[in-house]
């Protein structure tokens, strides 16, 4: 679980570990042990959804699909399963149309192609 303040400031505890968030800091819990940690992070990222935007930093590109796929409500598949962990990074318009995005993915050379039939896209 993950909170990251933009402005102003809040308090976090979990269990007996209080942390104090200013801006610009993210606070990420692990569910499963309660261990908090606190780091410094580019808030961009973290609110670009606000503003319209998906925003991958370093991110597999089947976590990519993952969102493109629930957000264009398409199934999307891939060709090799090498190609789910290639990484991008990049900033995506939410009003884009999913065959430029995928047109810019294809431009990186990572991918060969993609194959779009009724809803369902193929990554090859």
């Amino acid at each position: 679980m993950y909170t990251t303040l933009v402005e102003g400031h809040i308090n976090i505890l979990v269990d007996d570990t209080l942390e104090v968030l200013i801006p610009k800091e993210q606070t990420q819990v692990d569910l499963r042990t309660n261990q908090l940690t606190k780091s410094i992070v580019n808030v961009d990222y973290d609110v670009a959804w606000v503003k319209g935007y998906f925003n991958f930093k370093d991110t597999t590109l089947i976590d990519i699909m993952r969102v493109l796929s629930r957000w264009y409500d398409v199934t999307i598949t891939f060709e090799t399963q090498a190609l789910e962990h290639v990484k991008f990074s990049g900033l995506l318009h939410k009003q884009q149309n999913i065959e430029d995005i995928l047109n810019g993915i294809k431009n990186t050379k990572f991918i060969n192609a993609y194959e779009i039939k009724n809803k369902t896209i193929t990554i090859k």
